[in-house]
């Protein structure tokens, strides 16, 4: 009996992985940059594994230089604790990769399941996962640029005198 995953056997040899996830990235890395050079405007290329445990990972560099992180399985999670396993998985390969902060893009429209992530820029906060500047509260936005402030602390620096220092320098 195979002890690895079916979409793992019927992927090309070149796109199977079996090393570890901080071997993976680099490589994945270093050919997504390697495509993009050799990729026409307007079109959209990958650079992609297939994990033993039938996961696929792929990477792209976007047309803004930005990377794209897309993470996939070919069966939808049927259960609470299938979506459960589905999202420890996911923060698994962030936390190997690296991109933890990056903006989360679903694909509810895929046969099975996948996610996307999008680097953001060095100055920009992901969606809902925003820190207050000032406080340190997780506060819901937009990708915005820095600094972010929830609510509560924007009203109380209105009339700060701080404030006043800070709009005149």
């Amino acid at each position: 009996m195979s002890t690895t995953h079916p979409a793992f056997e019927r992927a090309p040899e070149e796109h199977r992985w079996s090393g570890t996830l901080d071997e993976l990235w680099p490589v994945l890395r270093k050919q997504a940059y390697e495509i993009a050079a050799a990729t026409p405007p307007g079109q959209e290329r990958w650079a992609w594994f297939v994990l033993p445990r039938g996961a696929l990972v792929a990477l792209r560099i976007r047309p803004d230089f930005r990377k794209e992180l897309r993470i996939a399985r070919g069966e939808r999670p049927d259960t609470a604790d299938a979506k459960l396993r589905w999202e420890r998985e996911i923060e698994t390969f962030l936390k190997h990769f690296g991109c933890e902060r990056w903006q989360r893009v679903d694909e509810p429209e895929s046969r099975g399941v996948a996610a996307r992530f999008i680097q953001l820029y060095s100055n920009e906060h992901a969606v809902g996962l925003s820190r207050c500047a000032d406080c340190g509260r997780e506060t819901t936005s937009t990708p915005i640029l820095s600094p972010m402030r929830c609510p509560d602390c924007v009203r109380a620096r209105r009339g700060s005198p701080q404030r006043h220092l800070e709009l005149v320098r």
